[in-house]
This record gives C-alpha cells, sequence and structure tokens, in this order.
C-alpha cells in the first residue's frame, strides 16, 4: 500500500502506509550520484568505538555467554567495534561494502567480507550500527540479516529513526536524496521486529532521534498451535464465559 511522495526522472520517494517505512526507488541507476553513493562513507566514524559500545557489549554479556559464540558485525565501518569484540577472545566477522573502509578492517587483521552471500552459517549475535538508512530494500535485507541469527540469537540494533524528519528538505536535497534509501520510523521498526519474530529484552528511543535495541530472535509459531481441538474447546469457552461474567 505505498504512495508517492516524489518522483523525479532519476529516483521516487514512497511511503508504505502499512508498516510507515519511507524508503527510495532508483530509476536510473546509471545516475552518477547512485554510482558514487558509497563515497560518503569514506570520512565516517573516524574516532575510536565509543564507552556506548562497551555498555552495549556487557549489555549482551548479561543476556547470554559469550563463550564460543559467533559474533556478526553488519556495516562493521573501519572495524572498530569489531576489533574490541575480537580482543574479547570471541569468533567474530564483519560485512563492509565501502572498500576503504573494508581495507581498513583488513590491515586491522579482521576477518571481514564486502558480499552478503560470504555470511555463511548462522550467528549467535548480531551487531549493527548506522547501517540501514544507506540500504536499497530494507525489508528484504532485514529479512536475509535475520535468516542468519540463531533461535535464541541476539540482534543489537543501534540506528537512527525518523519520526520528526523534515520530509520536504531532505527530498529535494539532491545530494542527501542520493545516498539516502530508508527511513525507519517507530512503527516501522516495531512492525519488522513483530513480523519476523523478536522478543524486545532492552529498548530506548532517545532525543537525539536514535535508538538501541536488544531483541531475542524467536521461532515462529506453527498454524498448528493456533488451533483448538474438541478436547480443550469447552474448557477455552467457558474460560471466556468466567472473565465476561467476572
Amino acid at each position: 500500500d505505498h504512495k508517492i511522495l516524489k518522483l523525479n526522472p532519476n529516483y521516487s520517494w514512497n511511503y508504505c502506509e502499512t508498516c510507515k517505512l519511507i524508503f527510495i526507488k532508483v530509476i536510473n541507476k546509471k545516475h552518477k550520484m547512485f554510482k558514487n553513493k558509497l563515497k560518503m562513507f569514506n570520512s565516517f566514524e573516524k574516532s575510536k568505538f565509543s564507552k556506548e559500545f562497551i555498555f552495549i557489549f556487557n549489555k549482551a554479556k548479561n543476556l547470554t555467554n559469550l563463550n564460543n559464540k559467533k559474533w556478526l558485525d553488519f556495516g562493521c565501518g573501519p572495524g572498530n567495534e569489531l576489533n574490541y569484540v575480537k580482543s574479547q577472545k570471541i569468533q567474530c566477522i564483519g560485512y563492509e561494502p565501502n572498500k576503504k573502509l573494508l581495507e581498513k578492517c583488513r590491515k586491522k587483521d579482521l576477518k571481514v567480507t564486502n558480499q552478503i552471500q560470504n555470511l555463511k552459517g548462522n550467528y549467535d549475535i548480531i551487531f549493527t550500527r548506522n547501517t540501514f538508512k544507506y540500504v536499497d530494500n530494507f525489508p528484504k535485507i532485514f529479512s536475509k540479516l535475520s535468516k542468519l541469527l540463531k533461535k535464541n540469537g541476539l540482534l543489537i540494533w543501534r540506528d537512527k529513526y525518523f519520526d520528526y524528519m523534515p520530509l520536504k528538505v531532505s527530498m529535494n536535497d539532491i545530494k542527501e536524496s542520493m545516498v539516502t534509501s530508508t527511513f525507519l520510523r517507530k512503527d516501522s521498526i516495531n512492525n519488522y521486529l513483530k513480523i519476523l519474530n523478536y522478543e524486545i529484552n532492552f529498548c530506548r528511543f532517545y532525543l537525539d532521534n536514535s535508538f538501541l535495541i536488544i531483541a531475542t530472535k524467536k521461532l515462529k509459531k506453527k498454524q498448528s498451535d493456533f488451533k483448538l481441538n474438541s478436547s480443550n474447546l469447552h474448557l477455552y469457552e467457558n474460560k471466556l464465559i468466567f472473565r465476561v461474567v467476572f
């Protein structure tokens, strides 16, 4: 149920009225701005990892035993957080599509790839930070990422949300439009976590329009789990009647 917010020969801005996702559809992929999209990452995350990451790491450690666990950093940038995880003797790998940032990771002797298809197997923890704003197809990539996470695995999601984003300004800024593909809103975030059956362990939406969510992946219930057989139907009806009378 998509509504077009803005349309030009190179791209269109769309709004999903079901999940509240605001996203871009590329029409002219040969446009120079799209070809150079990833160049904006070259100045991204110059500093060391923040003290906040220590807080996040300790939160994860309190929720699960990290011994013999596999950690994936999706959009690992220059590898600062990944390097810390490695220093804690945890098996880890990073995904980073930008060539310059990928090279920085390799200089730190980190295991990293720029191809999603190279992420084989399942991971116990997936950490991602400031990544999905730049993803072209959020539902597809987020679903694919979720499939890489084991049952009862932890998703640690640190990103930006845009409930109060000045849409007209952003959509008319040609440079911003070409490098930004997805605007996550609170409704979108909660919707996709629910669809993919995550149970939220920790959730904070901050005043700087960023958020931190730590969630556990649960198995989806089978359709048969929702069916009532004849032996318990009468009991179920009695409970309903009791509640109404009470």
